[in-house]
């Protein structure tokens, strides 16, 4: 930490403080010393904003509230030792104070799993308003880590049936303590395993999968912040499509013929497309882009995977 943040920090806590006077130091901290964002905020003042709050157990939607609120020198000196470990450790927030927010619900965060930010959520909605997705009663999640996107989907679909996996079995521990939180574990069905060979014999009305996507490249470059999440929950290899390659032709045989999967592969839209061409996925508009979710159905699938495999040695092809 740079002396003038330790100054800052001394400052903070030599006397009592109100609540903005907290605020702003700590986005001064976070400014100056370069911190990396985006694993549930977006800047120093979201992230300052949260781990304050969190600090003093007070509504994390609320701020505006409390902004003239006096702060005790006690409550000063464990913000400001937060404000230390997030700095030096690089540690996210979410994982300081073990609880992420996702589109309104909140969630046990640690590194067992990536810290719930996914796309899907969104994308999910969208669909669900256009038409897209009808009332599924069977849906998978693959890739679930920490079972965000399921219970979202549970929430939304309450007559459904849930079911989600992932190569790690912390994150699968992880996973079902927050189904239990949201009072849904007993819909779901969790199992270990990579990508779909822990479904052999099922099908599913909806497929969800946020699988790791970031290209090598990327991960050379990724800041210590997101290092400090799983890496095989990030790291897609060369193109970002390593997972994804080898079970996409698969799913049209686990879906049911009205069924759909949402893929999301963040802004490795051309990367998908040069693997996969022709398939023309509706590619579903999120706040973060436009082409960071993909919509495609049974039908679409099985057809594109029947023709880019043609019949070999006398070899019949499932059609269903």
């Amino acid at each position: 930490m740079q002396a003038r943040a330790r100054l800052q920090l001394k400052w903070l806590c030599h006397a009592e403080r109100r609540l903005h006077d907290a605020l702003r130091v700590a986005c001064s901290v976070f400014e100056s010393e370069g911190l990396a964002y985006g694993q549930g905020t977006e800047c120093a003042f979201e992230d300052a904003a949260w781990l304050l709050l969190w600090s003093l157990d007070l509504p994390r939607d609320r701020l505006d509230d409390f902004r003239e609120s006096q702060l005790s020198r006690a409550e000063l000196r464990r913000f400001a030792g937060l404000l230390r470990k997030r700095v030096e450790s690089r540690t996210p927030v979410a994982y300081l104070t073990s609880e992420a927010w996702l589109q309104g619900l909140c969630f046990h965060a640690d590194p067992r799993a990536l810290i719930p930010r996914s796309l899907l959520v969104e994308a999910l909605a969208w669909c669900t308003e256009q038409g897209l997705v009808h009332a599924p009663t069977r849906i998978l999640d693959l890739c679930t880590g920490s079972a965000s996107v399921l219970v979202h989907a549970g929430l939304r679909f309450p007559q459904a049936s849930l079911f989600g996996s992932d190569l790690s079995e912390p994150a699968l521990s992880l996973a079902a303590e927050n189904l239990n939180a949201h009072g849904i574990a007993a819909r779901c069905d969790l199992r270990l395993g990579s990508g779909l060979s822990p479904w052999a014999g099922k099908r599913f009305d909806l497929l969800l999968c946020n699988p790791p996507y970031v290209k090598d490249a990327a991960m050379e470059r990724l800041p210590p912040e997101f290092l400090a999440e799983p890496r095989i929950a990030l790291s897609g290899g060369s193109d970002g499509m390593h997972l994804i390659r080898p079970w996409l032709a698969e799913v049209a045989h686990f879906l049911d013929p009205d069924g759909a999967m949402l893929l999301e592969i963040g802004r490795g839209a051309e990367d998908f497309e040069a693997a996969f061409p022709g398939l023309d996925p509706v590619w579903v508009p999120v706040a973060a882009g436009p082409r960071m979710v993909a919509f495609l159905q049974q039908s679409q699938l099985l057809a594109y995977f029947l023709a880019e495999q043609p019949l070999q040695g006398g070899e019949q092809l499932r059609t269903s």
